[in-house]
């Protein structure tokens, strides 16, 4: 059975040097994020899916068979050997014990990428409104106005696909590697 920290100076040096390795981080969000337990065949799934940038299902047989082995014989023994889960053989499942629920991993990356062009967005919308508002107005003569209209759309428009490609490649990004987190813990 694992072994009780107490969250001191000690227990907290050891849940940092525990979640250095990424397959351990992976394991403990994973169960957090999966209810507490897990069956060891859909965290082994998981784990080989953020790693070999996948979706989930398309993982070679050898690597899946390599993050079993690994999680089976080193990762789960070392988390279960400081307290933070337990493995049991029988059930073949990994639960998140009282400890482990202290010790929470969270998203080192930004929920969403910066968005470095959504002040240029708006700003080129609010200058087109503008000049439309211009034109209405009768400031503005119609040539004048569709020109500087057009070059400012045409701007608008690739600032706009700029930022759709950031946001794709990051999703892309995101959802084929597991993301790296930051550790918090609960010493209450």
């Amino acid at each position: 059975m694992g072994v009780q920290i107490e969250l001191d100076g000690t227990g907290l040096e050891q849940i940092r040097k525990a979640v250095r390795n990424m397959r351990r981080r992976y394991i403990l969000y994973y169960l957090h994020h999966s209810g507490g337990a897990a069956r060891i065949d859909e965290l082994v799934d998981r784990v080989a899916t953020w790693e070999h940038g996948s979706a989930a299902g398309d993982v070679p047989g050898r690597k899946r068979d390599s993050v079993y082995s690994s999680l089976y014989q080193t990762h789960l023994p070392k988390l279960e050997q400081i307290g933070l889960v337990r493995y049991d053989d029988d059930d073949k499942t990994v639960s998140i014990t009282e400890a482990g629920e202290r010790v929470t991993l969270r998203c080192a990356a930004n929920g969403a990428p910066d968005c470095k062009y959504l002040g240029l967005i708006v700003g080129l919308d609010v200058l087109v409104l503008a000049l439309f508002a211009l034109r209405q107005l009768g400031f503005l003569a119609t040539q004048t106005f569709f020109g500087l209209s057009a070059a400012l759309i045409a701007g608008l428009s690739l600032v706009a696909l700029r930022q759709l490609h950031v946001v794709r490649s990051w999703k892309r990004r995101y959802w084929r590697r597991g993301p790296d987190y930051i550790l918090d813990v609960d010493d209450n």
